[in-house]
């Protein structure tokens, strides 16, 4: 995504808020009534429904999701071991277009608004607001899984999976316990955090305003950008990572000796500060036999690194 792309995004986003808390605020007036239905896929329901619609599906076996919806707020979440897989949430059938399908193992889920009034409906003072939650059997491996959300939050806890993708507008991402080979996260606006993530391959994260904090992580091969914001790390990185803030700060408090880094950091207009040496525009420290090149940049603002010694 590129910045002048994201820029309009922000400010596109501002809009949906202020348009949501407005249209919220009405729609809570009027009350709501609910239907459930439990039902596998494929199902395409329609809007027109003047009332929430209850989801509540399940299935013995999923090996891959995609779950791409416009106002929500999204949960992933393991479950006892030996059980099922299950999908359950409430979300505004007036305006709203439902559609699932579970073929061949995987889940695919949408949920869009077929007119403005999808985004001006979601509303901050809902009795029940717009949300799903898979719960999955513990233990479970997947081969992918996609999470698209417009406008909300995403939560993701004890999840295994080979490729796991992650795009957000305006919104926040939370995780923990979360193991995968490759990981790709895009935000617009927002916050990413954490904790005890483990990327066996290589992990790019992007975000245009907010913030990024990963605590007691492994990753190898990160590539991390933020326009506008903070970014945080601590635990393991290996391989290359590449991290950079246009404005902003980048700490990191790394489980690996100094001796083993090799340093290529630059700041144009701030500090860079490498345990508690302090340093001024660009600094380059080679190790002869680095297991992490670190490549950091920071075009105003600071920079501080811990160590191990």
């Amino acid at each position: 995504m590129s910045k002048g792309m994201r820029n309009l995004l922000i400010v596109a986003c501002v809009f949906i808020l202020v348009g949501s808390i407005l249209g919220g605020a009405g729609y809570s007036l009027g009350g709501f009534n609910s239907v459930s239905f439990t039902t596998r896929g494929p199902v395409v329901i329609r809007p027109g429904y003047s009332q929430y619609i209850q989801v509540d599906s399940a299935w013995e076996t999923l090996t891959d999701v995609d779950i791409d919806v416009d106002v929500l707020d999204l949960n992933l979440v393991e479950g006892p071991s030996g059980g099922g897989f299950q999908l359950i949430g409430t979300y505004n059938a007036s305006y709203s277009t439902y559609y699932m399908d579970d073929s061949n193992g995987k889940l695919t889920v949408k949920i869009s608004s077929d007119e403005m009034s999808g985004f001006i409906g979601f509303g901050f003072m809902e009795p029940d607001p717009t949300h799903l939650t898979l719960i999955y059997p513990a233990g479970t491996h997947f081969n992918t899984v996609k999470l698209n959300n417009d406008v909300g939050s995403l939560t993701v806890n004890n999840l295994n999976v080979s490729a796991l993708a992650i795009n957000l507008a305006v919104g926040s991402f939370s995780g923990s316990a979360i193991t995968a080979d490759t990981l790709t996260a895009d935000l617009a606006m927002g916050s990413f955090t954490a904790n005890n993530l483990v990327v066996k391959s290589f992990a790019e994260l992007q975000l245009a305003m907010g913030a990024l904090d990963i605590s007691s992580s492994q990753i190898k091969n990160l590539e991390a950008e933020c326009a506008m914001g903070s970014m945080t790390y601590t635990g393991t990185l290996s391989g290359k990572a590449v991290l950079a803030v246009d404005m902003g700060s980048i700490d990191m408090n790394l489980d690996t000796d100094e001796k083993n880094i090799s340093f290529d950091i630059s700041t144009n207009m701030g500090s860079t500060n490498i345990n508690g040496k302090g340093y001024t525009g660009n600094v380059r420290l080679s190790a002869s036999s680095p297991s992490l090149e670190l490549d950091v940049s920071a075009n105003l603002g600071s920079v501080d690194i811990k160590t191990r010694m």
